[in-house]
């Protein structure tokens, strides 16, 4: 062949007049050797693209939870119900937010700034913010919803945390909150979901709870309701939320279906055979039974402190701080939790839950029960207690002889009744005399805890997320309607807590509660058993983003513009 034809012509017509100038054979196994190669060369093209690819979410999909019992005020005015309260999250937006990281951030608001005395909360609202019917919300909507709240004929849960508030509308995107003295917690209230004036405003207080408004919302939040289904007697069956189109950023999840269940046992069927992906719902015996390959169970901590809380008044004994001391010390917590709890809480031995502080609330290791046996008896015969032939304890207090015997009331539900169960068997264990009384939760408000009418009560406090404990331990609160249960009164305790509430300062704020639940530790007013825990059962193949230090379980929908079901497979130059 011609050398000057290949040195003009194009490498591609060289090449095949190369092959074309081969013998067959020559011809077969050249072309068997580019197959070969182009096919390595693709494959380990496609595998090292393989390689570097990252999963990014990316919108798509339905998600289907499961409810126990029926919608009635998906209104944050009104909401009481977990029912109400989760949906009314999903439908409604407030001024602030809690964050992945439990901190409290602006939502509707552009910004909140605080005046130096800490009795003004100045907010912006951000511009161009909508109803889900396209009507604008402004200073007006966030004034009407607070007035509405602070209406005692409305009877709303939350007008206590607004009574004393003074609102004053700045401009249509601005409004002050005026307090009559400075109060750090107040912050945690702008979280409250916000109402349109325009749909409510025609409404009395007596026509406000029994209006449809109230089961097909308008809301402000980051859904709005696209389809109702009821069953033949009107009760709503199935909620459609879509996620809003006119947001700046939409969800990831653009479509959620909320299913309502009659009873625990068909929506754990319906969790199993795939017909829901999710529930807040699911007792925590049933949870532990659940498939880990098929579910993942997010446990969320509440800032809810149950113990007991001693009134000193109704009997001698419990005056005595070396019986005090004895009830707790042979208490193990972390047997508690198991029993009780099915494991899904946290031990705590001061006044403030586990996980919502840096303080550590857990309780101390002792490492046997005989230990803690010992340590009791111990205290009490220091204390000046002698066991009979009974096996019984004996004191003479003000001349009187006097057994070591009392009676703990608390509420008729399964972790009361257990709790209360295990405390009066290792009391007994130690020869005390324990009577536990059961009452239903409404009886047990009215007829025990507000007449202060116990000895011992096992009961909880909800310290919110703001861990404020003045409702709950200043020496004011001992009266009904007060909290302070114990009937506890100390000088110092009373100045720390009200100091604790007039600084924004964290590091003061931590000293003070140091101060406050160490001094209350010491004596004995009350014995802190645990704080439980909310638990999330979500199907394997959904990703949710787990909120901290939530303050009630539907704030776990706090974090839903971030939840996703679908994933893409990008270069990582494109993840962000």
């Amino acid at each position: 062949m011609n050398k000057a034809f290949f040195k003009r012509a194009p490498l591609f017509d060289r090449w095949f007049s190369y092959i074309g100038a081969q013998t067959p054979s020559n011809k077969v196994l050249l072309t068997i050797s580019i197959v070969v190669f182009l096919s390595t060369l693709v494959f380990t093209l496609f595998q090292f693209n393989q390689s570097i690819l990252v999963s990014k979410p990316s919108s798509g999909g339905v998600f289907t939870e499961g409810m126990i019992g029926a919608p009635r005020f998906i209104n944050p005015v009104l909401a009481i119900t977990r029912v109400d309260q989760d949906l009314a999250s999903l439908l409604f937006g407030g001024l602030m937010k809690i964050d992945t990281e439990g901190n409290l951030v602006p939502n509707l608001a552009e910004s909140v700034t605080i005046s130096d005395d800490g009795k003004v909360y100045n907010v912006v609202i951000k511009d161009n913010l909508t109803f889900s019917d396209g009507e604008a919300l402004s200073a007006t909507d966030v004034a009407f919803t607070i007035e509405l709240i602070k209406n005692s004929e409305l009877k709303s849960p939350l007008r206590g945390s607004w009574n004393d508030v003074e609102v004053e509308i700045v401009s249509e995107k601005e409004i002050n909150f005026v307090l009559t003295e400075a109060y750090s917690p107040f912050i945690e209230n702008l979280t409250i979901g916000i109402l349109p004036k325009h749909i409510w405003s025609t409404l009395t207080p007596e026509e406000f709870p029994f209006s449809q408004k109230n089961t097909e919302p308008v809301g402000s939040g980051e859904y709005t309701v696209t389809e109702v289904l009821r069953a033949e007697d009107g009760l709503i069956q199935q909620y459609e939320l879509s996620a809003r189109e006119d947001l700046v950023s939409a969800p990831l999840i653009p479509k959620i279906v909320i299913r309502f269940f009659a009873n625990e046992t068909d929506l754990v069927t319906a969790l199993k055979d795939k017909e829901i992906q999710a529930s807040g719902s699911v007792n925590n015996e049933i949870l532990r039974e659940l498939s880990t390959e098929q579910f993942t169970l997010y446990e969320y901590p509440l800032p809810r402190v149950f113990g007991l809380f001693i009134n000193q008044n109704k009997n001698a004994v419990l005056r005595d701080s070396a019986v005090r001391s004895a009830l707790e010390v042979i208490i193990n917590r972390d047997e508690i939790v198991a029993s009780a709890l099915s494991g899904l809480g946290q031990p705590t031995a001061i006044a403030i839950p586990t996980g919502f502080h840096e303080l550590q609330s857990g309780a101390p290791t002792i490492i046997t029960d005989e230990e803690r046996v010992a340590q009791a008896r111990s205290l009490l015969e220091n204390g000046g207690w002698k066991q009979n032939e009974g096996g019984r304890w004996e004191k003479s207090i003000d001349g009187v002889p006097t057994t070591l015997a009392f009676n703990l009331s608390t509420a008729n539900n399964p972790y009361f009744d257990a709790t209360a169960n295990y405390l009066r068997a290792r009391w007994q264990e130690l020869g005390i005399e324990v009577n536990v009384s059961l009452f239903e939760q409404s009886d047990m408000v009215q007829t025990v805890i507000r007449p202060r009418d116990y000895e011992m009560v096992l009961f909880g406090n909800d310290v919110g997320r703001s861990l404020d404990l003045f409702p709950f331990w200043h020496s004011s609160q001992r009266e009904d309607p007060g909290l302070n249960i114990s009937l506890y009164t100390n000088i110092t305790a009373d100045d720390t807590l009200e100091a604790f509430r007039a600084t924004r300062d964290s590091a003061t704020q931590q000293q003070l509660l140091i101060d406050t639940t160490t001094r209350i530790a010491a004596e004995h007013p009350a014995i802190f058993l645990y704080n439980p825990s909310f638990v999330y059962v979500v199907d394997s193949d959904v990703h949710i983003t787990q909120s901290k230090r939530i303050n009630k379980p539907s704030d776990r929908f706090s974090t839903i513009k971030e939840w996703y079901l679908t994933e893409d497979s990008v270069w990582p130059i494109f993840a962000n």
